[in-house]
């Protein structure tokens, strides 16, 4: 079935001024690693295996040898903030001027403050 997705969730989406994957790529990883990141010990919270299956596909699309995040450093976000909090979407602060919904940006931004107040408890 179709899928409409209109906006603020489609500007997100929208390729316009997007980076080409090997820049995206180089500047992820310079960025990890100007931050210390340790592939083989830190972890990355993401919405599910979804972001750890596209970032490795196009890694191998694209003839990138090695993984920048390997899979078995992905954590679920959902799953976290249950185990920390008792609900999957953790404690619900929304400020709903600035908040938009469905916003690839904004959820991921929800998600941090949301991961960064579980934690601190």
């Amino acid at each position: 079935f179709p899928v409409t997705i209109g906006g603020a969730a489609k500007t997100v989406l929208s390729s316009d001024g997007a980076l080409p994957f090997y820049t995206y790529f180089t500047t992820l990883k310079t960025y990890l690693e100007q931050n210390g990141f340790n592939n083989k010990t830190d972890y990355v919270f993401s919405r599910g295996l979804i972001d750890q299956r596209w970032l490795d596909t196009l890694c191998e699309d694209f003839g990138v040898s090695e993984p920048l995040i390997p899979y078995w450093n992905f954590r679920e976000t959902r799953t976290a903030l249950e185990l920390l909090t008792g609900n999957p979407n953790g404690r619900v602060f929304i400020d709903e001027k600035t908040f938009i919904k469905h916003n690839a940006l904004h959820d991921c931004a929800m998600d941090a403050l949301r991961l960064i107040d579980a934690f601190s408890k």
